[in-house]
């Protein structure tokens, strides 16, 4: 899904660019925040097809590229098919085509009360445009978005027809995602050890992965905040426990946020993150807290620093199933799948 800010221009969000590339900036420069999807859309290139591409349509099709804006990018394409890769006017970057289209999401006004916003907005997602200041006034050079509106009513109602088809399916998976989670793989009901590994991964993903970023600033013009983003990777079952935690307004925010561009949505919650919260690093074992060095041993097998102390020790406690000691029904671990059902079968026939 990819989030488009609908709001009215002097209402709408923005994010400065890093400190880094503001101070390279001259002092009466007004180039201060980083591109949105909106801004993006206006800066697409000319052709036939994108000339009358829809903001919907570009923000389903097209997303950030890796290539870096001085790329050379081959321009050549069929002219009845949308480019796998664009490049924006002035310099402003490069974006690529989804294989699949993104679903769009955006806040939805009420046509009763918010009248002129909801007809800016249909607008604005529905018909082909290319400056917001001049390509919604009239002749007389004001902004009667409710006049506009009735006027390409038409146009608009078929475009969004044609693109919005499966809206209803859309709301009630986002209403199925709020009230049960995330969904779960068939087979963890079968195989928890599904699950374990996948929650193992994730582990070792958030351990790799976790790095600091650049300083950035979020802006709700005028207003600006310093932040630092901070990635984290979430197991699926905690996420699942936290969004059932919520309550109905904190249910919807996580729709909206759901839709947002990740990067846009790393920087915003990350500030959340450092106003509200502290790291606290758990260094102490709980598990094995009433035997010590059973778990210094278990910490020096984890990391493969174990010794031939440690190998001896646990040779000792090697037990025969025959042996008359043996605790049959304590826990087994077993490396293979059928030596488990083999063990459960025997214990169930008892």
């Amino acid at each position: 899904m990819v989030w488009i800010p609908t709001d009215l221009p002097d209402e709408r969000i923005g994010i400065l660019k890093p400190q880094s590339l503001l101070d390279e900036l001259d002092d009466d420069d007004t180039d201060i925040y980083a591109l949105g999807i909106v801004e993006k859309y206006k800066k697409r290139p000319d052709s036939p097809l994108l000339n009358e591409l829809c903001l919907w349509e570009f923000a389903a099709w097209y997303g950030p590229s890796s290539q870096s804006k001085n790329s050379d990018v081959d321009c050549v394409h069929d002219i009845n098919t949308l480019p796998k890769v664009i490049k924006l006017k002035d310099g402003r970057g490069i974006m690529k085509k989804y294989q699949k289209p993104a679903i769009p999401r955006y806040h939805m006004f009420s046509v009763n009360k918010e009248s002129e916003k909801f007809c800016h907005q249909q607008l604005m997602l529905f018909i082909p445009w290319r400056d917001e200041a001049t390509d919604f006034r009239d002749n007389d050079g004001e902004f009667p978005f409710e006049a506009m509106f009735e006027i390409r009513r038409d146009e608009i109602l078929q475009t969004k027809a044609r693109l919005e088809h499966h809206s209803e399916l859309v709301e009630d998976a986002l209403r199925n995602y709020s009230a049960n989670g995330p969904p779960q793989h068939a087979w963890d009901c079968l195989d928890p050890e599904a699950e374990q590994s996948r929650a193992d991964e994730a582990r070792l993903m958030q351990e790799e992965e976790t790095r600091e970023a650049n300083a950035v600033e979020v802006a709700r013009r005028p207003v600006t905040l310093a932040v630092t983003t901070k990635p984290n990777a979430l197991k699926d079952v905690q996420l699942r426990e936290i969004i059932h935690s919520l309550n109905t307004k904190q249910q919807v925010f996580t729709q909206i946020i759901s839709c947002m561009d990740p990067e846009e949505l790393a920087v915003i919650l990350a500030g959340l993150w450092e106003r509200n919260f502290a790291m606290i690093e758990l260094d102490e074992i709980m598990r094995q807290r009433e035997d010590r060095i059973f778990a210094e041993m278990l910490n020096r097998l984890r990391t493969a620093t174990h010794t031939e102390e440690d190998i001896c020790t646990l040779k000792s406690r090697i037990i025969s199933p025959l042996s008359e000691i043996y605790p049959h029904d304590a826990l087994h671990i077993f490396a293979t799948r059928n030596d488990v059902d083999h063990h459960n079968a025997q214990m169930l026939s008892k």
